[in-house]
C-alpha cells in the first residue's frame, strides 16, 4: 500500500524513517514509554511565559491544520491515577477560566 492510499483500519499510516531528522525529536521525547498520547495540564501551560505560550499555540495551530479532516474521536477523558493504578484527585489545580497560575521551576532547564 502506498503512503497516499488508506483503509478504514489504518488511514494513511506508514512506517517512519527514523534516519530522517524530522522523525527523531518526538520519538526521543517519549523515550521508552508506550504512551500513545501526550497529556498536558492547561493550568501549567497557561503559567508559562507569554512568549513560550505564543510559540506553543502556533505549533498547535500548525498541528491541527496538518491533520484537518482526519478522523478523530470527538473528545477524550483523562483521569489521574496513583502508582498502583487507583483513581485519585488530580493534584494539578483547575485552570479556573484562565485565571489560575502556578509557579515555574526556573532551575534545571535544558
Amino acid at each position: 500500500m502506498s503512503h497516499s492510499q488508506t483503509n478504514a483500519l489504518n488511514p494513511a499510516v506508514h512506517k517512519a524513517d527514523f534516519s530522517h531528522p524530522g522523525y527523531q525529536a518526538m520519538h526521543r521525547w517519549f523515550g521508552q514509554s508506550y504512551a500513545n498520547y501526550l497529556i498536558l495540564p492547561r493550568v501549567q501551560l497557561q503559567s508559562m511565559p507569554e512568549e513560550w505560550q505564543q510559540r506553543f499555540a502556533s505549533c498547535l495551530r500548525e498541528f491541527t491544520a496538518a491533520f484537518a479532516g482526519s478522523e478523530q474521536a470527538r473528545s477524550y477523558q483523562v483521569r489521574a491515577i496513583d502508582a498502583e493504578g487507583h483513581y485519585v484527585k488530580d493534584p494539578v489545580p483547575h485552570y479556573d477560566g484562565g485565571r489560575a497560575r502556578l509557579p515555574i521551576n526556573t532551575t534545571g532547564h535544558e
